[in-house]
């Protein structure tokens, strides 16, 4: 398991993303179970948006449940984006990764992500349909 230290979780604004990981059993014992912002993503798979290409295909966070709990309800089936993420992944016949950001405000580093998101290919990621108020 991904140990942070609590001084690193009081400093959340300077953050940054973890690696990406596969995602499998594995990697999920690696996940804090801190609130935070995560990316998923195709592994090996860039596809064109508007503007340019990306492997993003949903962006999202969660406060009460942490992020080993939101990430595992995407394993098990149980995420609220899961249908959409499993269609692309199965059309395009790729696997999903996933990579992290531990953070005490994870709706505005939610908001933070897809702006930054949006503004590098004038859309949304595939599966998000709105962005966060």
């Amino acid at each position: 398991m991904t140990v942070i230290s609590h001084q690193d979780y009081l400093n959340w604004e300077k953050a940054s993303w973890s690696k990406w990981l596969p995602l499998n059993e594995l990697n999920l014992k690696t996940i804090p179970e801190y609130p935070g912002v995560y990316r998923i993503g195709l592994i090996d798979h860039k596809f064109p948006r508007l503007l340019g290409t990306t492997n993003i295909i949903y962006i999202g966070c969660t406060e009460k449940r942490g992020l080993k709990k939101r990430i595992n309800g995407l394993l098990r089936g149980r995420h609220i984006a899961y249908k959409r993420i499993k269609t692309i992944k199965d059309n395009l016949k790729k696997e999903i990764e996933f990579q992290f950001k531990v953070t005490m405000e994870a709706e505005y580093g939610e908001r933070e992500a897809i702006e930054e998101y949006y503004l590098a290919h004038l859309e949304l990621p595939p599966c998000n349909h709105a962005k966060p108020k």
